[in-house]
């Protein structure tokens, strides 16, 4: 058995009409693992037609019973679980900018995001000899993506384009 628990809060602070700071702070308390304090910070500005959104957050992910104790073989399968497994941390980037005009009764908006992921001891599942599976910690994964959103709204319809790409390494 294990136990997790946690407590976030968040505050808003508005220093001018068009500027919206959001910091966060998460407490966790894991009866298995010692979990940090995670932080975030969201920024909104607006300007005119336009609203850029930043943030920043720290992740932690403790192990759960399936990933240290997962017993499941039969003729297709055979996947073990990793007792030595750590916990995996993050950190967490973003930023988008949307561009948004209203004209009558119709919305024109168009949007583009980039995000930027760095995981340490990332717990995944991975092929050991055979045809056997494991959970492992991979020591660093990093992940970089866009994208791009177009969107057309007119009363009650509404119609969306859009396209992203990612890259993990």
């Amino acid at each position: 058995q294990i136990g997790d628990y946690a407590l976030f809060g968040s505050v808003e602070y508005l220093p001018f009409k068009k500027l919206i700071i959001r910091p966060g702070l998460r407490y966790s308390y894991n009866t298995a693992y010692e979990a940090p304090l995670t932080p975030s910070l969201n920024i909104r500005y607006k300007i005119n037609k336009y609203t850029l959104r930043t943030s920043y957050s720290k992740g932690f992910r403790s192990p759960s019973i399936k990933d240290l104790y997962f017993n499941f073989v039969d003729i297709n399968h055979n996947i073990q679980g990793n007792p030595n497994l750590v916990a995996e941390t993050s950190d967490n980037y973003s930023f988008s900018l949307v561009w948004q005009t209203v004209k009558k009764s119709r919305i024109y908006k168009v949007g583009s995001s980039l995000f930027y992921n760095d995981i340490n001891d990332l717990i995944t599942l991975a092929q050991g000899e055979g045809s056997s599976f494991s959970y492992f910690n991979l020591e660093r994964y990093k992940t970089l993506g866009m994208q791009l959103n177009t969107e057309f709204s007119i009363e009650h319809f509404k119609l969306s384009l859009g396209g992203a790409y990612t890259g993990r390494y």
